[in-house]
């Protein structure tokens, strides 16, 4: 419904306020003289002023200034029933929420984080769930990047019966893993892994 009364004043304003330099990011690739870039963007920026907004209109950010999701009071657990040809085995989705997307050093932590938690076979959920206990047949993490970032972490191929009961033991896990110190030998290892990883993407991206 809003697609019809989108008029096309309406998208140039859109573009006007949010296709300006402090809110675009430039990326450069390759070799480049720094004296004639910086003087090529000068030239730029200067021949655009007239067309965006000035350094000191109020400017807000979509996404980052926009208000953020309330801090959860208590678990809330649902059930999502699939048509499914199999219906023996499910899956469990786990989420919370995170540090802010932006910064690294929480960001970095939580990637090593996960990497410990279940990131090979000897890591501890994927070790006593999936190894040891035999309830899951992986344990799989990722985090979506936004200001309140969103840490999910999921047991698959889980008994349909047991679905209740590996929720519960995966949180236990959890519990036990804060309340006890860290396997450092292993966290150096994962801090390399990660190490490995960033090194990889910035070579490939």
């Amino acid at each position: 419904e809003a697609l019809r009364v989108l008029t096309p004043e309406r998208i140039r304003q859109f573009h006007r306020d949010m296709y300006q330099p402090r809110n675009l990011c430039l990326v450069i690739v390759g070799e480049t003289d720094h004296v004639d870039l910086l003087q090529i963007l000068d030239e730029f920026e200067e021949s655009i002023k007239d067309d965006i907004p000035p350094l000191d209109a109020k400017f807000d950010r979509p996404w980052l200034d926009s208000a953020q999701p309330p801090a959860l009071k208590e678990s809330i657990v649902t059930t999502a029933e699939f048509p499914e040809e199999d219906e023996s085995v499910g899956e469990i989705l786990i989420g919370f929420f995170g540090p802010n997307c932006v910064d690294l050093i929480e960001t970095s932590a939580l990637n090593i984080l996960l990497t410990y938690l279940c990131g090979s076979s000897v890591s501890v959920l994927e070790n006593v769930l999936v190894e040891k206990e035999e309830l899951a047949s992986s344990v799989t993490q990722w985090w979506e990047a936004r200001p309140n970032s969103v840490i999910w972490l999921q047991p698959t191929g889980v008994a349909t019966e047991k679905l209740e009961f590996v929720e519960k033991r995966l949180m236990e896990l959890l519990k036990e893993v804060a309340s006890k110190p860290l396997d450092m030998e292993y966290m150096l290892e994962c801090i390399k892994r990660e190490k490995r990883q960033v090194k990889f993407h910035a070579e490939t991206s």
